[in-house]
């Protein structure tokens, strides 16, 4: 499922982002350049609005920010890994040091949580956060990810 949204255009190894806005500008910016979203600013003020409800630095190390957009086909995302770790105002107060950003059209909510549950499942494997962390990478990233999705299956 992951390797269905992600591809290595949609990967940044060394995110250069030190707190969460950064880090959705830099992986919207790869969102546009890839032609998977149109309006930057609009993406950036769904995932603001919702974090504004609750974080979605989700602990140990993840952030999972999400919005819906109105004109979007389905799901799209993107991922950043950030050695140093990025001010996510986690619910443990700790750095996230992966991200993977998600938008779905808005009014389908059951493919967001499919996503989520799929990130869900494919995390609770301690090893692949570790396996991400140490991607030098886009290429080892999506190998990492793929690997997990075939032992999951």
């Amino acid at each position: 499922m992951f390797t269905d949204i992600l591809n290595e255009q949609l990967i940044k190894v060394g995110l250069e982002s030190r707190d969460k806005e950064e880090a959705f500008e830099e992986l919207l910016s790869l969102l546009v350049q890839a032609g998977k979203i149109q309006d930057f600013d609009e993406a950036l003020q769904a995932l603001l609005d919702r974090e504004a409800q609750q974080s979605t630095g989700i602990g140990e190390g993840l952030g999972v920010p999400h919005g819906r957009l109105p004109d979007l086909d389905g799901v799209v995302g993107a991922m950043g890994i950030s050695k140093e770790g990025v001010a996510f105002e986690s619910i443990d107060g700790e750095p996230v040091h992966v991200v993977f950003l998600l938008l779905a059209e808005q009014g389908k909510p059951g493919e967001t949580l499919q996503v989520l549950a799929e990130f869900a499942r494919l995390f609770s494997n301690k090893a692949l956060y570790q396996d991400l962390c140490e991607a030098k990478t886009p290429k080892d990233v999506m190998d990492c990810l793929k690997q997990a999705e075939i032992q999951e299956s």
